[in-house]
């Protein structure tokens, strides 16, 4: 009996663990979540809300109370030619931003990035900041900086493991940076 109960266990076991690697693989392959161009109709309410509830981690100081005063700004004017914001959907739902753009001296600027604290934990601003990175280096960057709040430990953090090390520290803010390789 003890022998067909193990069986049993051993099974279930088994069982179980194709399950949950079947879900982390589809949660990792889901093809439901994807990141696209930013499209105003579709985009501009959640990322509008993304904004404001993050305003405080967005900006140096609170000058913009809104994504549409930053995007009426020259702050976002001056860079518009190269400025590129992409949103990350779960099936139809946008959950995340980032935006970026390779500035005059030809490197990257990683300007937002912004998670849903609902799905904050399960790599999607690992994968915006990845998609970012790799965009400007095809586009010439050979190095790609950002800036967030010294307080700002989460986002330091993903920074650190998606490669890019501090700068500077000061005045509140971290500067990360992240050079590209080259492969001959």
């Amino acid at each position: 009996m003890f022998r067909g109960a193990a069986k049993t266990w051993a099974l279930l076991g088994l069982i179980a663990g194709m399950i949950i690697s079947g879900v982390v693989v589809w949660r990792i392959h889901n093809p439901s979540e994807r990141i696209l161009d930013y499209q105003e109709k579709r985009d501009e309410r959640i990322i509008a809300d993304l904004f404001s509830n993050n305003i405080y981690w967005l900006f140096e100081t609170l000058s913009f109370r809104s994504v549409e005063s930053y995007l009426r700004s020259e702050d976002y004017k001056s860079r518009r030619p190269s400025y590129r914001m992409k949103v990350y959907l779960i099936g139809n739902n946008p959950v995340g931003f980032i935006s970026y753009y390779k500035d005059r001296s030809g490197v990257g600027q990683i300007r937002f990035l912004v998670t849903d604290s609902n799905v904050r934990g399960r790599g999607i601003g690992k994968k915006l900041v990845q998609y970012a990175f790799d965009d400007l280096v095809r586009n010439g960057c050979s190095v790609v900086t950002l800036v967030t709040r010294t307080n700002n430990v989460g986002a330091s953090r993903l920074y650190k493991r998606s490669g890019f090390f501090v700068m500077k520290q000061e005045d509140g803010f971290v500067s990360f940076a992240k050079r590209a390789v080259c492969v001959q």
